[in-house]
């Protein structure tokens, strides 16, 4: 039986904290290892607890938490997840520049980000159709050079990115090795001049070499 997913949740407000830590519970496959409510804390807890994913949100009493991301993912290891109860477009492309794993709103069930922590966990990137879009629109194409460079194989690994499948998934979709896909997803980075995979797919969608998701 696989482990539980070890979840750091920073979050100020006591019950949404809460609500998030009881719903996890209630789950084999999670676990609430800390709670910390200020940035000072979850820096603290994400050294000591090395949790798989962080839940973090954005407006914290010493602090916006967009600014810890690439700081938490480097002390604990692991993979964040922002729950905000509002991300404007200005700070969904600083997540997505400072390595955020995904978005997700505060509107959304319990259960939806529950599930997108386990999402997360298992190395995929969580954002909305709208989300993506938004991102598609900001980043910049790669040369024309680089994208005819993509082989087939990294193609059918980009259009799976774009679905949101695991490197796990797609390995499994293509009868692959977990390593052999991670080389073509940093080969396709490379090649389409993307710094995170959300960013690849983006270029992607943009190019037409892959469908956008759909809603």
């Amino acid at each position: 039986m696989r482990a539980p997913v070890e979840i750091l949740i920073v979050e100020d407000h006591t019950m949404v904290a809460e609500g998030l830590r009881l719903a996890a519970g209630m789950r084999d496959d999670l676990n609430v290892r800390g709670v910390a409510t200020t940035l000072a804390e979850a820096h603290q807890q994400a050294s000591q607890l090395k949790p798989d994913v962080i839940v973090l949100d954005t407006a914290l009493p010493d602090g916006e938490g967009i600014d810890a991301i690439a700081e938490l993912k480097a002390a604990s290891g692991g993979r964040v997840l922002v729950v905000s109860g509002f991300v404007s477009d200005h700070s969904l492309f600083r997540a997505v520049e400072a390595g955020v794993d995904g978005v997700i709103t505060k509107g959304r069930t319990l259960d939806d980000i529950l599930d997108a922590v386990t999402r997360v966990a298992n190395g995929e990137s969580v954002f909305s159709p709208e989300m993506l879009a938004k991102v598609m629109r900001r980043s910049g194409v790669g040369s024309s050079d680089d994208r005819s460079a993509l082989t087939a194989r990294e193609l059918d690994v980009l259009e799976l990115l774009a679905t949101g499948v695991s490197t796990e998934g797609i390995a499994e979709s293509l009868h692959l090795s977990v390593n052999t896909v991670r080389n073509h997803i940093s080969r396709i980075l490379l090649k389409l001049g993307a710094s995170t995979r959300l960013e690849a797919v983006a270029i992607g969608i943009r190019s037409h070499l892959v469908s956008p998701p759909r809603r």
